[in-house]
């Protein structure tokens, strides 16, 4: 018996209805991320910092589990962006003791940047020295380490990386 207005929907157009809003809701969290242009990315994958300043890395790897938060950074505490899967932010610093903190946030614009269940990294920086700090956010935190010069090169070797501009 067929009841007039009622439509029948089959389970493989409920995936395809269920995959649009997923697809439509990462592309509309990737609509605030200011990634640096083409040559900005290859300038900053040469790791060459100035005599007088250090570069920090913070770089955010892929994982299925947390893609859709974002991973906040600050340095000594200065809102410096947030990151998405396979981005990365280059922070220029004065050679020193810094604190770099990482937490999750909904949304990746500086005014809007919130540190949920932040992890703080204490790292002394030296001139004309290059950093790296890599990680990736499981549970809805972030889950960083302090990485040697060889992976962390490495890591942003690969041309997945894309570097996002910093907001300081």
């Amino acid at each position: 018996m067929k009841v007039k207005g009622r439509v029948n929907i089959g389970r493989s157009q409920c995936y395809v209805a269920l995959m649009a809003v997923i697809v439509g809701f990462l592309v509309s969290a990737c609509a605030t991320q200011h990634l640096a242009t083409r040559e900005d990315n290859i300038l900053a994958k040469q790791f060459n910092p100035p005599a007088d300043k250090s570069y920090i890395y913070v770089i955010r790897e892929s994982t299925i589990t947390g893609a859709a938060i974002f991973m906040s950074i600050s340095l000594d505490q200065e809102v410096a962006g947030a990151l998405q899967n396979n981005r990365y932010v280059l922070l220029e610093a004065t050679p020193g003791r810094h604190e770099i903190q990482v937490g999750s946030s909904r949304r990746g614009e500086k005014k809007n940047v919130e540190f949920i269940a932040p992890t703080v990294i204490e790292l002394e920086t030296l001139p004309g020295r290059a950093y790296f700090i890599a990680g990736n956010m499981t549970m809805g935190r972030p889950d960083i380490r302090i990485v040697a010069d060889e992976k962390g090169r490495k890591l942003l070797g690969k041309d997945k990386f894309k570097r996002v501009e910093s907001l300081l």
